[in-house]
């Protein structure tokens, strides 16, 4: 038996757990909490309900904790600090609570609350009145046993993992939205109907692409649909029935194709599986009985590259097809003996089979497995390794991991590609040998190699896998085989392989491995606020490794209602490079940026983030996204295709006069190409030699001659644009808008 690596683990295991982050409000108390002695208790739908925060009384008003009670009906709650307010949202209900005001918005129209909300001790409350009109719950306050009631349909299946979900349970409609602050939008319908006890899970790798299954569970019958959606919608589904217990019809798994892991996504009804790409495209498909020459049911287990696995349910036991040299194997023969292997092909209690399940493709014919003993009482989970035989060749080609003594002995900033630093489910900047700046550090992880090898103490470690995130540092070298993982524990240890480890417990190192937990600092934009035209900018870290990668700069509105024509209403203002992660860019705050359908769009006056791109499993996020507050410009200010022009004798600014605003001739003439030329003693403009239409009726200041906007498309075919949300003049030299230059 193999142990699978804790990297592997800690990603399977992240693919399948989130984590819950509370909400964060202002400390400063915004009302005075008059509550009484007695303590207020809350049923919904006759059970007893304990919210985190009581419920209090203050002026005759129930007040309740919103958080709790968003969670308790089963709506999103989040806090917006730079627009100091609280969004719920759920399926058809969009809500916004801001401090202060004395109305809520529910559904984009003013809704007056009944009493003042209150922030006590950091946290929003709301009058129960409120909570009644606004969810459509019937909420009512019991005096005599001083209990606040709340009754409502549980017609929404809520799915709070991964991305928040709900699935109307009569209709089949399904909605979700990708995080707390974005409205809900409707991917589809589900194409059956429920009818006994319901479960969901999700899958995938993004919001954009993503696999549902919907369990409909009736005595020991199990029906599993499974959908796949792609732009948040709903584009293919399958539905499998399985007798007994349940299995996998659908899923999201990655490939490794020319040296790049792909996703792929596959749905099964139980017989025939079909392959789909990122863009949700059918691939392959397979006709599992012919593949496996069993005429049966099966549940999917896997879908790689060059192979198949799944299994019947008749005898329960993994299959694998590989697609290589067409053969097909029983796993449990290939990795079990004994007791165990006799006992997965004679039990028929509760079901048959084993308990194998692929838990990845290590490439090269390595499949790592999960497997739980039935012989055994307790749970323990094992890894276990597949080497199929078609890839036995290639394997002997492969260059060979070195041992950690020779590591150590060689190790240095040149002979070190990086070293990875991860706490759980939170990642810290990785060091790069490669960069001059890290060269330190490295160093230090080089000596703590070396004092394993000298002081380190050989220790048994158990086979099973321990359930949770790594913690620890994985250190990859530069002959790209090699790779120690050194993980944090009742002492620092490194995994020898057969059940043995090295064992550091001594505080120096342990204070070294602290050293190296640098997270980038927050972003930071200066001035905030900024005007339209101002030089803005900032400096930090992205997170991302490479020696250079690309930096792009958007501006993020913060929206209180999805629509499904605009799904990213980001613009692209601004893009620069990185080296190493680090960078600092100015630039003057435009007026447009650039969608991403490629079009130029106005960006509004008013508060939004500026996000940049880079590495979101670094830290919070608080490294790429930043509130700012736009204002319109302190002087009219002139861009080409969105890009704001640098003011200099070349290019003076625009001017308003009259209630009318006038562009420099030199800049008209240098756009379009053409010979404009001022003849001061006639002040007169002249084109191309001719002079010029009396409708461009320029005017002279400070010596530079200037025309009206109003007039340059039609003399020089150059379409203006005149904002005065933001005071800009743009000029597009195309018909079609360029991308945002660098």
């Amino acid at each position: 038996m193999y142990p699978i690596s804790r990297r592997l683990r800690s990603a399977l295991i992240a693919f399948l757990l989130v984590t819950s982050i509370a909400l964060l409000l202002p400390m400063t108390v915004l009302a005075a909490k008059a509550a009484e002695t007695t303590v207020i208790k809350v049923t919904m739908n006759g059970k007893s309900f304990t919210p985190k925060s009581s419920p209090y009384m203050d002026s005759g008003t129930i007040y309740l904790p919103l958080r709790d009670m968003g969670e308790l009906l089963g709506t999103t709650v989040a806090w917006v600090a730079s627009a100091n307010s609280a969004l719920l949202n759920y399926p058809n209900l969009s809500i916004k609570l801001q401090v202060g005001s004395e109305a809520a918005i529910v559904n984009g129209k003013e809704l007056a609350l009944p009493a003042p909300m209150q922030v006590v001790e950091g946290r929003i409350y709301v009058p129960l009145r409120f909570l009644s009109e606004a969810t459509g719950a019937d909420v009512k306050w019991d005096a005599e046993a001083n209990t606040v009631r709340i009754s409502r349909s549980e017609e929404y299946f809520k799915q709070g993992l991964w991305y928040p979900s709900w699935l109307n349970r009569k209709t089949g409609e399904i909605y979700m939205t990708k995080d707390e602050q974005t409205p809900v939008s409707l991917l589809g319908k589900l194409e059956g109907t429920l009818q006994g006890t319901v479960s969901y899970r999700i899958g995938g790798f993004s919001s954009d692409n993503l696999v549902l299954t919907v369990i409909d569970k009736v005595g020991d019958q199990y029906t599993s649909y499974g959908l796949l959606v792609h732009n948040r919608k709903i584009v293919a589904q399958q539905k499998a029935v399985y007798q007994g217990h349940l299995e996998t019809n659908a899923n999201a798994t990655q490939v490794l194709i020319s040296g790049a892991w792909q996703p792929r996504y596959f749905l099964s009804d139980g017989r025939d599986v079909t392959v789909y790409d990122e863009n949700a495209k059918p691939i392959e498909s397979y006709d599992l009985p012919k593949l496996f020459g069993k005429d049966d049911v099966y549940g999917l287990q896997g879908v790689g590259f060059d192979f198949v696995a799944a299994r019947p349910m008749g005898t329960g036991l993994l299959m694998l097809y590989d697609k290589k040299d067409n053969s097909v194997v029983v796993l449990a023969d290939k990795l079990l003996t004994g007791d165990e292997l006799k006992y997965v092909h004679t039990n028929k209690e509760p079901y048959p089979g084993d308990t194998l399940s692929i838990a990845g493709d290590r490439g090269y014919g390595q499949l790592d497995l999960f497997y739980t003993n039935p012989l055994e009482s307790n749970t323990e989970v094992l890894g276990l390794t597949y080497f199929r035989p078609s890839y036995e060749k290639e394997r002997e080609q492969l260059p060979k991991s070195k041992p950690l003594k020779e590591l150590a002995a060689s190790c240095s900033p040149e002979t070190v590609k990086s070293v990875g630093v991860q706490e759980g489910d939170m990642g810290y900047l990785t060091l790069i040998g490669a960069n001059p700046d890290d060269r330190a550090s490295i160093s230090k992880v080089c000596t703590l190699l070396s004092k394993f090898v000298q002081k380190g103490e050989t220790v048994d470690v158990p086979s099973g896998l321990t359930e949770g995130f790594f913690h620890g540092m994985s250190i990859s070298f530069s002959d790209g085989v090699s790779e120690v993982e050194i993980a944090e524990g009742t002492g620092l240890t490194i995994e020898q392989g057969n059940g043995k480890a090295l064992v550091l417990r001594d505080e120096e190192t342990y204070e070294l491995v602290n050293e190296l937990k640098v997270l980038p600092p927050p972003l930071a934009i200066k001035p905030n606020p900024v005007h339209f035209g101002e030089k803005l900018e900032f400096a930090g870290n992205n997170g991302v490794s490479e020696k250079e990668s690309p930096l792009v700069v958007r501006w993020v509105p913060i929206r209180m209602s999805y629509s499904s024509s605009d799904p990213d209403p980001s613009l692209i203002i601004y893009k620069s490079k990185a080296k190493y992660g680090k960078y600092s860019v100015d630039f003057i705050m435009p007026a447009y940026g650039t969608a991403v359908d490629g079009t130029l769009r106005p960006i509004p006056p008013g508060k939004g983030f500026i996000e940049i791109s880079g590495d979101t499993y670094i830290g919070s996020g608080s490294h790429l996204r930043a509130d700012i507050e736009l204002k319109p410009a302190s002087s009219v200010f002139l861009s080409v295709n969105g890009v704001p022009v640098v003011d200099s004798a070349s290019a003076p600014k625009p001017l308003t006069e009259k209630g009318l605003v006038y562009i420099p001739v030199r800049m008209v003439a240098k756009l379009s190409g053409q010979s404009v030329t001022w003849d001061a003693k006639t002040r007169s403009l002249l084109i191309n030699g001719k002079e010029a239409e009396a409708e461009l009726a320029p005017i002279v200041r400070s010596g530079i001659a200037y025309v009206p906007i109003r007039a340059v498309t039609a003399v020089f075919g150059l379409p203006v644009v005149w904002d005065s949300a933001s005071r800009s003049v743009n000029i597009t030299v195309n018909t079609t808008a360029q991308p945002v230059k660098e």
